[in-house]
């Protein structure tokens, strides 16, 4: 397969059938348990500053959006296509210096370009940030940063696959080596004394899942590899907003907490798309030009079959023969 144009993408995620399929999810998600944590409900500034503060942490030099009425971190549900991902296992061929593994990230880039409610998440991101520059004040916050995929707006995502230990606030937690690092390249920087795997570096990558023996096709979610996500692929992410200190400038920070799979649409009409523009005989899977036969001789009786048969047997069983006779010369020397 080749690899995916831009036109590609934009003309898939802009079809009516992609662009239907994502407003259900919005109008699903907003009538749901979980309407009042999809980013898309925050697009207005006063229901931001009611709803939410900014909390600093010296620590670490992050400073987070919490809850105004609890204090907990604030986790978003936010939908979309992917466009671009960067994501688990690390590759073999992944290495970087010891002082800067803590660049290495998974990410990912979710893009509606024919949703006005994915417009909607990208207003309620500039507001947010607006609200971190406020609540921090003295013009702490670097300049905004959006990211496009050619000409296409996307919510950025990121994670660190490593924690810096002198800024570490959260629990150590175990490394899944299968999912995440089956090369032990990320071990390899863990010395405890630069770098640890924590819990924030952990990102939960699951897919929704038909129950086809429950009546109702009740819908449960299963833990999956993150090797599964595919370009155009509808995902759910969910994300954290922080400043994090760069400098003597905070940026703002999109972490990604999770993502999971919620429909494939998207990627199987862009491979039918490729599939449909692949010249006859052109594609990776069929060969351009037949190679030379075999000429390969066949037993076309019994008899035969049985006479060859018989002279291999007496083949191998001389070659038994004389190796013994070999030995037996070599034993009476």
């Amino acid at each position: 397969m080749d690899k995916i144009t831009y036109d590609d993408l934009k003309t898939v995620l802009m079809s009516e059938d992609c662009t239907n399929i994502l407003d259900d999810l919005f109008n699903t998600k907003e009538k749901s348990a979980r309407a009042e944590v999809q980013l898309s409900a925050y697009d207005d500034y006063g229901k931001i500053e009611s709803t939410f503060r900014v909390e600093l942490h010296d620590a670490s030099g992050h400073a987070f959006l919490v809850w105004r009425d609890g204090g907990e971190e604030v986790v978003f549900d936010a939908l979309g296509f992917l466009a671009a991902s960067q994501l688990p296992p690390l590759s073999r061929n992944v290495r970087t210096s010891r002082t800067k593994a803590h660049l290495l990230m998974q990410s990912v880039s979710i893009v509606g370009p024919g949703s006005t409610r994915f417009a909607r998440q990208l207003k309620a991101y500039e507001l947010l940030y607006h609200f971190f520059d406020q609540s921090l004040g003295n013009a702490r916050m670097k300049p905004m940063d959006r990211k496009t995929v050619g000409e296409i707006d996307t919510l950025f995502c990121q994670t660190r696959y490593l924690t810096l230990v002198p800024y570490n606030i959260w629990p150590v937690a175990p490394l899944p080596f299968a999912t995440l690092d089956p090369h032990h390249t990320l071990e390899s920087y863990i010395d405890g004394s630069r770098y640890v795997f924590t819990d924030d570096n952990v990102v939960d990558y699951m897919a929704t899942e038909v129950d086809d023996e429950n009546p109702a096709g009740e819908i449960t979610y299963k833990v999956v590899a993150p090797s599964l996500f595919r370009i155009g692929h509808l995902v759910d992410v969910g994300i954290n907003f922080r400043a994090v200190r760069g400098g003597d400038k905070l940026g703002l920070v999109t972490r990604m907490d999770s993502l999971l799979l919620v429909n494939r649409v998207g990627a199987k009409m862009l491979m039918e798309r490729q599939l449909a523009s692949t010249p006859a005989g052109s594609s990776s899977g069929h060969a351009t030009s037949l190679a030379p036969k075999k000429r390969k001789l066949s037993f076309t009786t019994e008899g035969e079959e049985q006479t060859v048969r018989h002279k291999m047997q007496q083949l191998v069983l001389g070659d038994r023969e004389r190796k013994g006779r070999k030995d037996d010369m070599e034993i009476s020397v």
